[in-house]
């Protein structure tokens, strides 16, 4: 994989009506807030991130699995140079 220290990635594996699967690389980066319609399935593969809520925050490192429920506000803050995340959202 290559990490583009100046953007992350995110790259669509699979999409149906149902269920979508992204696998992200993210070098550093911090992510605009996110609020969406559908649950999210984060699994963090590499790299060490903070999942910032608006009420809380959590610090999350490789293997780590955490759902985010539909319209919960949120952002990334990616603590290492190589982030590997795969998100299911369904």
């Amino acid at each position: 994989l290559k990490y583009d220290l100046t953007k992350e990635t995110i790259d669509e594996i699979f999409s149906s009506p149902k269920i979508r699967v992204e696998r992200i690389t993210s070098s550093g980066q911090t992510t605009d807030w996110f609020n969406q319609d559908e649950n999210e399935l984060v699994i963090l593969l590499e790299g060490e991130a903070i999942i910032r809520f608006l009420d809380k925050e959590l610090t999350i490192k490789k293997g780590d699995v955490i759902n985010i429920p539909s319209n919960q506000i949120h952002k990334t803050i990616n603590l290492s140079n190589t982030c590997l995340w795969l998100c299911i959202f369904y």
